[in-house]
């Protein structure tokens, strides 16, 4: 239960009163984090972003991925992480990169430890400035701070709602 509080509350960021957008992801394991076969790895997480300025964003995202392939020692777990990023977005593309740091409710032979660090690559196409679409390619690693660091991989579709 401890690991579950700690979860919701490092996912209340210091947010503004600005504009935020939100958006749903969801998406299969690629790569180490799919040796079986990429259904067997499924990821979903609600994020909420706020620009800083015209380039630059904070995310907070709050979510979790099953493993089913318990044969090479994957477990499911629960994350929230905090990011910052920058973004390009000429006309109705949208490009974003972020990176930053955040916890795993339960380290497994991929992730050797809670804490870890998150890195999002995210291309969309947005209509009038309410919502956006797109794919987002996410990598959680603990950069070698545990001996074990595979990582996970995901591919992920989202889309996004600004409120």
């Amino acid at each position: 239960m401890r690991i579950t509080q700690a979860l919701i509350v490092s996912m209340i960021p210091c947010f503004s009163s600005h504009a935020l957008d939100l958006s749903l992801n969801y998406g299969v394991g690629v790569g180490n984090s799919a040796k079986a076969h990429s259904s067997q790895v499924k990821i979903v997480s609600v994020s909420a972003y706020e620009n800083i300025s015209n380039h630059f964003f904070k995310v907070a995202d709050l979510g979790g991925y099953i493993d089913s392939s318990s044969q090479y020692g994957g477990k499911s777990s629960g994350h929230t992480s905090y990011s910052l990023g920058i973004k390009v977005e000429p006309s109705i593309f949208s490009i974003r990169v972020s990176h930053g740091v955040g916890l795993i409710s339960h380290p497994d032979n991929y992730l050797g430890g809670m804490f870890q660090f998150f890195h999002n690559f995210s291309i969309g196409v947005k209509d009038t400035g309410v919502a956006k679409i797109g794919i987002k390619y996410r990598h959680i690693s603990s950069a070698s701070i545990y001996k074990r660091n595979i990582g996970r991989d995901f591919c992920m579709a989202f889309l996004e709602h600004r409120f």
